[in-house]
This record gives C-alpha cells, sequence and structure tokens, in this order.
C-alpha cells in the first residue's frame, strides 16, 4: 500500500521490480502484495499472472492437497473481484487445513469478507458462528477492510453480534 501510494503511477523501474517478484517464482503473499500494488500502480497484469502461476502449482499432484495455494488463489479471488470462486477456494483451504489453526483462521477470513462483498448477510452471520471466533475477532477485521466495516454496521449484523457476545461470556 506504501509503494503504491508513492510511487508514481505507471512508474517503469516500480512496475519492473514488482513484476520480478512474480517472474521470480514468489508465490505466496509477498508475490499477491506485488501484483495487487501492481494493480493500484496501473498494470493489471500481476494478478492474472500470479493466478497462472497458482493454477500451475495447483496442476502438480504433489502440490494438489496444500492448502496454502488454495488460500493464496481465494486472496487472489478477492483482489479480483471474483467472489465465488474465492469462497470454493477458502472452503477448500479449511477443508485441507487439518489442524492448522491459522490456515483456517484466515480461511475463515476470507469467506467472511467474501460474503460480506456478496452481500448475503444470512451467509455472513452463519460463517461468523461456525468460524469459532469472537466478535473482537469478527469485528477486527473491518480494521483494515472497509467493505467489511460497512457490512458490520448494517443492523441485522450488529444484533448478531451482539447475541453471539452474550453467548461467550
Amino acid at each position: 500500500e506504501v509503494l503504491a501510494t508513492i510511487a508514481p503511477r505507471d512508474h517503469e523501474p516500480t512496475l519492473r521490480n514488482l513484476t520480478e517478484i512474480i517472474t521470480g517464482g514468489e508465490i505466496n503473499h509477498l508475490g499477491l502484495q506485488a501484483a495487487i500494488t501492481l494493480q493500484a500502480l496501473g498494470d493489471r497484469n500481476g494478478l492474472p499472472r500470479l493466478r497462472r502461476a497458482v493454477d500451475e502449482q495447483l496442476r502438480k499432484p504433489a502440490r494438489r492437497s496444500e492448502a496454502a495455494l488454495f488460500e493464496l488463489r481465494g486472496q487472489i479471488g478477492l483482489a479480483t473481484e471474483d467472489y465465488s470462486e474465492a469462497l470454493d477456494d477458502f472452503e477448500r483451504t479449511l477443508a485441507l487445513a487439518g489442524d492448522t489453526a491459522s490456515m483456517a483462521r484466515q480461511a475463515h477470513i476470507g469467506m467472511l469478507r467474501c460474503e460480506a462483498r456478496k452481500k448475503r448477510i444470512a451467509n455472513l452471520t452463519k460463517l461468523m458462528k461456525s468460524s469459532g471466533m469472537t466478535v473482537a475477532e469478527i469485528e477486527a477485521i473491518g480494521a483494515t477492510d472497509p467493505v467489511f466495516q460497512e457490512t458490520l454496521q448494517q443492523e441485522k449484523v450488529r444484533a448478531f453480534l451482539a447475541k453471539l457476545a452474550g453467548e461467550t461470556k
């Protein structure tokens, strides 16, 4: 975000360096941030390029069960506003995460963010309940996600969170 704020739009050296992060094989969250920054600077090729690289890795039998790759692809779906595919990838992440609490948490957060963008409040509140997250953890998502924060202000969501807070006391 900082780089996208201070670098001039279409700044060739910055675009080149960010592209090199992706083409250099950074198929992780650094690659995702590079692709998102590229988009903010006017280059729309970063996210599709990263998506192709992730898809290529997922075609390898040894990597088809890696929760982290599905979580990353879900994040790419969020960034490209392909919420249905992102939801599918986050659900797959959750299924593959097993006992990995941090990966399951990331999948839940991604799913919540998708449902907020799709404005499906009933699904959102079901996910909030099934995630096992506290009200404070759910509200913290809104600190970095303005769309989610706006959704949290809806009356039905506020009522659900108040009820959830009462259940956990």
